[in-house]
C-alpha cells in the first residue's frame, strides 16, 4: 500500500497485491493484539515489519490452526 504524505495516516493511492507466502501476521508476546505486525519476506533472509494500518487482509476460509490466516486447502 502506499500514501500520500504521512506513511501510516496519509491518503491511499496505491494497492499492491501479495501473495500469502510472502507475508504473513505476527503477534507479539505479551499483548491483547489480534495481530500486532506483518511479516513480509522480500528474500529469503530480507523481512520488513508492515503495520496493520497498511494491509487490507483478505482471508478465504480459515486456518484451523491459526484462525489469523485463510485456508490453504486447494479448492476444486
Amino acid at each position: 500500500m502506499l500514501r500520500s504524505g504521512d506513511s501510516i495516516t496519509g491518503n491511499v493511492v496505491e494497492l499492491w497485491p501479495v501473495s500469502p507466502t510472502a507475508i504473513e501476521p505476527v503477534t507479539e508476546p505479551n499483548t491483547d493484539d489480534w495481530i500486532s505486525y506483518y511479516k513480509y519476506r522480500i528474500r529469503p533472509n530480507e523481512i520488513v515489519k508492515v503495520p496493520i494500518e497498511n494491509v487490507v487482509h483478505f482471508r478465504l476460509g480459515l486456518d484451523d490452526h491459526d484462525m489469523r490466516k485463510g485456508s490453504r486447502r486447494s479448492r476444486h
